[in-house]
């Protein structure tokens, strides 16, 4: 119904030359047309616009009267809003926070107060626009920005705001298995949903009765990432340390690709090293597929891992380990038995391992080969064998003196099933649980 505009089929493309009804060539470039290469209404458009705008159908001659573009800060900006941002919510003492401030509009005062006493006032943008700020105690600070444009001020408060933890909260060897429901001191929760968040699930766990739970199973958000963060470890006296954890998960009967994410600073978190990554399509599953929400139900539906942390830029009082989940459509998750310990620089371990921590197994379930770790704090004596279900002897791998390490065997012939790992080292026994595909 507009005289000028020529009549088209709809063009996907930019044929300036097409003509698709009749004689006249398509207005390919027109802003009403399919293409990507849009330039331009027609006067008879721009009349047909005109006339809607004065229509008082709807009112839609009210829309740009004076008085309504003054109301809803058009006419002339007006200051809305105070909005600021940080490029780390959590910072151990000493290290600096950098503040943006995103307000609109027209904004030219900007006072800044970040809880610990201390503020930024002023109206030069290249000083008190963006300040960077050191916050010298631990705690949790509430921050206050208010801007001005010389008429008004806006105000925007964040309670709790910039957690500054201190340096070496935790000790090691350390030791978690969330018995004593969620210490806060000890992890920090980050979710990109608040609706999904680690909390402590009563109903499995790899040993006592509690681990920790991330539930996914009703999860449409894809990529969506938790986050659970450790506090800080003083490692500076250390050489080498071991990280080590368990997990259950079990795919959904289709097959999906959640993510499990272990990384770890010895910044405090604001550079990561990402040294794992386990695929619900690889690594991550610890049971069989089910199309229901999963829960384990005995430790056979159980991995774990053991990482090895010897770089130097780790060996600091600022040391941080994160797991982060990737929803990819799957199921739920579980973490469990989560453990630091290592050796210091003289090659003694730091406090009392426990035997749970003394013997690693990986991987497991096996396709072939063995890794056994041994955290002993020295050579002994040693003999391992594999005994089946019913406790008949199978194979002895090593008789000879052994100590800390990885060590590998060969684990071809043996039928697969679920066997009993036995470890004698002088006067100790320790067993663990072997699975072979």
């Amino acid at each position: 119904m507009v005289s000028d505009t020529p009549n088209t089929v709809g063009w996907s493309s930019c044929d300036l030359d097409g003509a698709s009804c009749g004689n006249d060539i398509d207005n390919i470039q027109n802003y009403m047309e399919y293409s990507y290469c849009s330039r331009m209404f027609t006067l008879g458009q721009r009349t047909r616009m005109r006339a809607a705008l004065s229509s008082s159908v709807a009112q839609r001659n009210q829309l740009w009267t004076t008085t309504n573009l003054i109301e809803t800060g058009v006419y002339e900006p007006v200051l809305c809003e105070a909005i600021f941002s940080v490029d780390r919510p959590t910072v151990c003492v000493g290290e600096a926070v950098q503040f943006t401030d995103l307000s609109y509009h027209g904004v030219t005062t900007w006072d800044w107060s970040f809880g610990d006493g201390q503020s930024v006032i002023g109206d030069d943008p290249m000083i008190h626009q963006n300040p960077t700020h050191t916050f010298s105690e631990p705690g949790v600070y509430t921050v206050t920005l208010t801007v001005g444009n010389g008429e008004q001020n806006v105000s925007n408060v964040q309670e709790n705001f910039i957690l500054v933890l201190p340096a070496s909260v935790n000790e090691q060897p350390f030791s978690e298995g969330f018995e004593n429901a969620f210490p806060e001191d000890n992890w920090h929760v980050y979710n990109q949903n608040d609706d999904l968040t680690w909390t402590v699930a009563n109903t499995a766990a790899y040993s006592g009765s509690k681990s920790i739970k991330l539930s996914n199973w009703n999860n449409d958000l894809l990529d969506n990432t938790d986050e659970l963060i450790s506090s800080t470890f003083d490692l500076t006296e250390m050489d080498t340390v071991w990280l080590s954890y368990k997990w259950a998960y079990a795919n959904k009967v289709n097959e999906t690709d959640d993510r499990l994410r272990v990384s770890v600073s010895g910044t405090c978190g604001s550079q990561w090293y990402l040294k794992k990554v386990h695929k619900g399509l690889t690594d991550l599953p610890s049971a069989n597929p089910i199309n229901s929400a999963f829960t384990p139900t005995n430790s056979d539906q159980w991995n774990s891992n053991t990482l090895v942390l010897d770089d130097e830029d780790w060996m600091t009082d600022k040391f941080r380990f994160k797991f982060e989940f990737v929803a990819k459509g799957g199921n739920n998750i579980y973490l469990d038995d989560i453990n630091l310990f290592g050796v210091d620089n003289e090659g003694v371990f730091v406090g009392e391992i426990h035997p749970t921590l003394a013997l690693q197994v990986f991987p497991n379930p096996s396709d072939g080969n063995l890794t056994i770790q041994l955290f002993t704090a020295k050579t002994e004596y040693t003999t391992i064998s594999l005994h089946n279900s019913i406790g008949q002897h199978c194979r002895n791998l090593f008789n000879g003196s052994m100590g800390i390490g990885n060590h590998v065997f060969e684990l071809d012939g043996l039928s697969a099933g679920v066997y009993t790992l036995m470890v004698h080292q002088g006067e100790q026994t320790m067993t663990r649980k072997v699975f072979i595909r």
